[in-house]
Formats: structure tokens, sequence, C-alpha cells
């Protein structure tokens, strides 16, 4: 029906081929969020992807039961954060939001949360990021993510390539450009690029986006990894 609004929770458990769902907004609360909490609390979920369209009451999660601490592999889509907080301590291994529309002082809650301590994946799309991604960028050398692990997110101020630098210190700079830096990690096989992309057409802020990459790729591949 034309303007109906619908939640779609796509869940894979590990011993089963899955399951598909979709929610109309009046059935939220009386059966979605009872049967959900049942499931994330009696399985170990393979993968947690949650789509929703434009307006979708995703608060509804907020309602979720959790005696017993998630176990979710990967958590991916429109992820709130009261969900990641109800997850088991080093369970999520593969974690990415799209787009996630919340204030930027609440984005540094995704540096501490215990179910991210150890994440190895990463592939971030947010609104905006209060430190340049630095907080991140040490969180990835720290624990020795994967490569292609990413960050992008937007900002509406002057800052540049220079200003991450700075905020970062002491870097091991690979290659550096007015637009791109890339440094060392703790890990000889791994490097970090960091670029910022101009304007886009109609659009009043630029888009800053980092990537793990292998420490032997040469120049002419960073697209392969900015883009991919």
């Amino acid at each position: 029906m034309e303007g109906d609004t619908k939640l779609i929770v796509f869940l894979d458990r590990e011993e089963t081929n899955g399951y598909r769902w979709v929610f109309r907004a009046e059935t939220l609360e009386a059966t979605f969020v009872p049967l959900l909490s049942f499931i994330l609390q009696t399985s170990i979920i393979d993968d947690f992807s949650i789509f929703h369209h434009a307006g979708c009451p995703i608060k509804c999660l907020e309602s979720l039961e959790s005696t017993t601490p998630y176990q979710i592999n990967t958590l991916r889509g429109y992820v709130p954060l009261c969900l990641i907080e109800k997850c088991a301590r080093n369970a999520v291994k593969k974690f990415g939001i799209s787009r996630m529309e919340f204030k930027k002082r609440l984005v540094p809650r995704l540096l501490t949360f215990p179910a991210l301590e150890s994440t190895k994946d990463w592939d971030l799309h947010l609104d905006r990021c209060p430190d340049l991604g630095v907080g991140f960028a040490r969180k990835f050398m720290d624990i020795d993510v994967n490569i292609r692990s990413s960050l992008n997110f937007g900002t509406v101020s002057n800052e540049t390539i220079d200003d991450f630098v700075e905020r970062m210190g002491d870097l091991r700079i690979v290659d550096r450009t007015d637009a791109l830096v890339r440094f060392e990690t703790n890990n000889p096989e791994k490097h970090v690029i960091m670029m910022k992309f101009d304007k886009r057409q109609y659009s009043h802020e630029h888009r800053f986006v980092m990537v793990v990459v292998s420490a032997d790729i040469e120049a002419s591949q960073y697209d392969n990894y900015l883009f991919g």
C-alpha cells in the first residue's frame, strides 16, 4: 500500500538458511519486538541486517529485551546504538553502518562499546565525525583491523588533510598530497589511506574516506580501495 511504513529485517542464523521479515508499523511493538527479543537471546546470529524505509519508527528496537547478551557475528545496516549495547563483549566480528544519522557527539561511543572491542571488519558511513576520524584511525591500528575496513563521513567545515595529520601526531607517512595521506600502521603488511573529496554539485559538504590497505599496493590502485 502506498505510504505504508515498514521495517525490513534480515536475520541469518548459523544453523539455518536464515529469515526475512517485513513488519508494518502498527504491528512492531505487539509482534516484532517480542519475537526478535526471543530469537536474539536464544540464538547465535551470523548476520543481522536492518533496513528500513524513510520515516520508519525504528525506535521500537529500544524495547528489545536483553536479559541475556546477544551473540551477533555481523551487525550492519541502520544500527541503533541501543542494539550494540545489548551485544556480548567481543561478539561482533563485522560491523557496518549505513549513513547512521544521530548527533555527532554520540559518534565516539562507537569506540567504547564492549561488543566492538575486537571487531576486525568495519564499514562505517556516518553523517559526521567530530574528530576527523582520528579516534577510528587509532582504533583501527591498535586492534589491527582487516584490509578494506573503512570510514566514510561528511563535514561542512574547512578542515583538511593537514588538520587530520596534525591531530594524529607522529605518523610514519608513506605518501602525501593536498587531498590524501597514506601512513604506516603497527602491522608492516598494512597501511591506512585518508582522503578528502571535494564537494559535489549541489552539496554543502566535503566527504572524507579512510580505508585500510595492503602495504604493497601502488598509487594507481588507490581507487580500488577508496571506491571498492
